[in-house]
């Protein structure tokens, strides 16, 4: 948990110096498929634990251009949202394809859900929603703002879809630069 909250607290200093031009982006290639990867082998002991099923969709490969660390951060931190906050015996979907808007990784739960008054406010500073204070499950209310802020600084964006007692997904919506693809 010490560590955890370290790399958080790391992250989130890079990302605030980054958006007060302290810093610049890190813009090297990297592979979209071990970024999932990644994420998912680190997330898998706290699936088992809740005993959640992470199921991997088909994945096209992309190359995008960025900071790595940031945005498995960004996966990371969406993955195990979805997991806290579904029940045991469901899954979460990680899926990723191209599209003309770029790259869409999109991660799926069978978890609480939101309202969209709530949805409205998720990506707020230190906001966590009724449910997710309700559930008991830790949480600071930053992460979420901490990924948009790492979407938009690699020039993509977040979409959520979510309903009350029917889950969410999050996608993340980045730039691929054209012709770095196959499926994996």
């Amino acid at each position: 948990e010490s560590r955890r909250l370290a790399r958080m607290i790391e992250t989130f200093l890079s990302v605030e110096k980054l958006s007060a031009g302290e810093m610049e982006l890190k813009r090297e290639p990297v592979r979209a498929s071990e970024v999932v990867r990644t994420c998912l082998d680190r997330a898998q002991p706290l699936a088992d634990r809740k005993q959640i099923g992470l199921e991997l969709a088909p994945l096209e490969e992309a190359t995008l251009l960025g900071d790595r660390e940031l945005l498995e951060y960004a996966v990371y931190n969406i993955l195990t949202n979805a997991i806290k906050y579904s029940p045991s015996g469901t899954r979460v979907t990680v899926g990723a394809r191209r599209h003309a808007a770029g790259f869409l990784l999109s991660v799926r739960d069978q978890g609480i859900g939101m309202d969209r008054k709530e949805l409205e406010s998720i990506f707020r500073r230190f906001y966590r929603t009724r449910k997710a204070i309700a559930s008991g499950e830790a949480g600071s209310g930053i992460g979420l703002s901490i990924v948009e802020q790492i979407v938009t600084h690699h020039g993509g964006r977040i979409e959520v879809e979510s309903a009350p007692g029917r889950g969410s997904c999050f996608t993340l919506v980045l730039p691929a630069p054209e012709g770095a693809g196959g499926t994996v």
